[in-house]
């Protein structure tokens, strides 16, 4: 018999196959809009078939990366 994972554990699982294949993208986003020292938010936006959205597995999209501009959440 399988055992049943939850779709939690396989969102947990996938966290740590490596870094996210969009990281330098994230990185250059930073890099030009030039953040002071500190905590900040990039927005990361996959598609809806998306394998880390659906929970199962890495990203295997092609999302767009935008810096959090002031209003938006």
């Amino acid at each position: 018999m399988k055992a049943r994972v939850s779709k939690t554990a396989r969102l947990f699982r996938a966290n740590f196959d490596g870094p996210p294949k969009y990281l330098g993208q994230v990185l250059a986003v930073a890099e030009v809009v030039n953040y002071p020292p500190g905590l900040h938010h990039i927005n990361v936006f996959h598609d809806e078939w998306c394998d880390l959205i659906r929970g199962r597995g890495m990203c295997n999209c092609n999302p767009i990366v935008k810096p959090l501009t002031e209003g938006t959440a």
